[in-house]
């Protein structure tokens, strides 16, 4: 999508109004132009460049385009300069500039020490680091000899107070990223050397004991990042208590939640979660949380109801209340493919989305409408050439063949198996889950006698049990419950000989 045409749609009524109004104050022939196209973008709901050439100059074009671009990003700098709170030092550093370059040398203290009281109350490390260091050349013509000394003095202790907190955070921000690289990968350990690598990383000495986090920000990283490891591991009780422990600190630091709001929302998420596998009444609460939280820029915004989307369709596949997952389905069509869509774009099939696909596939199959679970998970596979989890395309594959063989669609069911057993065993993942899956649908299918086939589907329902219960193999069930939905089946239509 055109770049120019993503940021005008992108825009709020609010920020749309703000820069139609600021644009007449800009030159009258100027305005005619970038004006002109902005309004034009603003009415058309698919981008075609040849056709919106035609109303103005195609020579002259591409500059137009930069010109609106960098109009449009003045108005929105503009617009939400006081909006935030780690825009208040910029703020007051600036005016004092000005003032100084005024010859209001007063006025000019005034502001910048409004600057160093922001950053101090709204914990902002490099706000404050910047700030000392500006004052330091800034002020030495018009600061008193004792004013110099004080700086002097407050030298040596405030970098290497200073130094030695950024250093810790920058460490947990290392962490951070390690966790979300492992999260990248799989997101629930299926082998040893997954539960290993969760293990290790769990070892580190900066996550051994909390007092190793020497801020409140180092703090809100530990304990979410010991929060997604164990969710990675599938421990959903040390999960929960360290994604609390994360809300609460965020909500204790209402500043932190502002420079970080993706980190409250996911927080806030696996929260819910983790809550939704324990079935705990918690979940309402933590949910509650969730869509009351009031993001500040439009594409948060949407990225939590999509969320919230996503974890109330859960929770109805959960109570087995398949009609009312499928109306909620239908009636946010519009918001989830708006947001899909835009993932796609991106080249990446993000893990919220995944999710959405494996739920919504759940509320199909339980409310009968087979056809529209075999194409969502369809089309999923076919977008493998993006970014996504293994263990996602793996397990929708083996998902898809089980519902070919359920609906007695068995055209290229046995090529289809050899094709998963090869990509399983090219990739070391043939586990003992899709062992029994594949030799399951084996075994039905060579079966000649009604009372074979009774034998094996029960041994698939007894085997789905046990499962679910062994360590690292339950994970198989973290997207799709095999389990509940075999249980589900009318064993009488599903031991009946295959159509030919």
């Amino acid at each position: 999508m055109d770049y120019l045409f993503s940021l005008v749609q992108s825009l709020s009524a609010t920020e749309k109004r703000y820069f139609t109004r600021l644009s007449t104050l800009q030159t009258q022939s100027s305005v005619n132009q970038y004006a002109k196209l902005f309004n034009k973008l603003c009415k058309v709901k698919k981008y075609n460049e040849k056709e919106i050439k035609q109303e103005f100059n195609a020579i002259h074009f591409p500059q137009l385009k930069q010109t609106l671009y960098k109009k449009i990003l003045q108005a929105l700098r503009m617009f939400h300069a006081s909006e935030h709170f780690e825009n208040e030092p910029n703020i007051h550093l600036t005016n004092s500039k000005i003032l100084l370059s005024k010859g209001l040398v007063d006025e000019a203290k005034k502001e910048f020490n409004r600057a160093e009281k922001n950053a101090i109350a709204s914990n902002l490390p490099f706000e404050k680091a910047m700030l000392f260091r500006d004052k330091n050349f800034q002020n030495t013509r018009i600061s008193t000899a004792h004013e110099i000394q004080e700086r002097l003095s407050q030298h040596d202790e405030f970098w290497g107070n200073h130094i030695k907190q950024l250093e810790n955070e920058l460490k947990y921000e290392k962490l951070f990223l390690e966790v979300e690289l492992l999260n990248k990968q799989f997101e629930a350990t299926r082998n040893s050397l997954e539960k290993r690598n969760i293990s290790d990383f769990l070892q580190n000495f900066l996550l051994i004991n909390e007092k190793s986090a020497e801020t409140a920000y180092s703090k809100i990283l530990f304990h979410f990042i010991k929060g997604l490891a164990y969710y990675l591991n599938s421990d959903f009780n040390y999960c929960e208590k360290y994604m609390l422990l994360s809300a609460e600190l965020l909500e204790n630091n209402p500043s932190y939640i502002s420079q970080k709001e993706d980190i409250y929302i996911r927080t806030l998420a696996n929260l819910c979660l983790v809550q939704l596998y324990q079935k705990s009444s918690k979940f309402e609460e933590s949910i509650l949380r969730l869509e009351k939280f009031k993001p500040s820029f439009p594409h948060i915004i949407d990225y939590k109801n999509y969320l919230v989307f996503v974890l109330q369709l859960m929770k109805l596949n959960m109570h087995l209340e398949y009609t009312l997952a499928v109306e909620l389905i239908e009636t946010t069509k519009d918001f989830t493919e708006k947001i899909e869509n835009q993932i796609i774009e991106n080249q990446e099939i993000s893990q919220e989305k995944v999710y959405s696909i494996f739920q919504k596939v759940t509320a199909y199959l339980g409310n009968n409408q087979r056809k529209e679970a075999k194409k969502l998970l369809s089309d999923f596979i076919q977008k493998k050439s993006y970014a996504m989890k293994e263990d996602a395309f793996i397990l929708a594959r083996v998902l898809l063949l089980f519902i070919h063989f359920e609906s007695k669609d068995n055209q290229l069911i046995e090529s289809e198996m050899r094709s998963i057993q090869r990509f399983l065993h090219g990739r070391n993942k043939l586990y003992l889950f899709e062992k029994q899956i594949l030799k399951f649908i084996s075994n039905m299918l060579d079966a000649t006698t009604l009372s074979e086939r009774k034998v094996i589907f029960s041994q698939l329902k007894n085997d789905m049990m046990s499962l679910k219960s062994m360590d690292l193999e339950k994970n198989a069930f973290i997207y799709f419950d095999f389990s509940n939905w075999i249980n589900s089946f009318d064993e009488t239509a599903i031991i009946q000989e295959k159509t030919v």
